[in-house]
């Protein structure tokens, strides 16, 4: 029974074996990239929250007191952090469908 566990083994890992560097390489590259789209978006949603809070302070009265109340600035936070996240993500998927490894 071992014998034909080992045998099974080896014909896919001669089957799957020309793909996988291949496979490895696109994963890497996915990774790499939205790694750097991330990075990249964190610091600029980062700086542009900075600014909208920065804003937020300086307007005062009671129309500043309703809109901290409201947390319409942590509403914002949360939006462009999500547009970050959302973009870091579909720039990792796409990297894996439109970019080819070339030997």
């Amino acid at each position: 029974m071992a014998v034909i566990w080992q045998i099974a083994g080896m014909i896919l890992l001669s089957i799957f074996a020309s793909s996988i560097p291949a496979l490895v390489g696109r994963i890497l590259l996915a990774l790499g990239i939205g790694y750097v789209t991330y990075t990249g978006a964190t610091y600029a949603t980062d700086q542009l929250v900075m600014v909208m809070k920065n804003s937020f302070g300086s307007i005062g009265g009671e129309i500043g007191g309703l809109l901290g109340f409201l947390y319409i600035d942590k509403a914002l936070s949360m939006i462009v952090s999500a547009f970050a996240a959302g973009l870091a993500v579909n720039s990792a998927a796409n990297a894996v469908t439109k970019m080819v490894i070339k030997k």
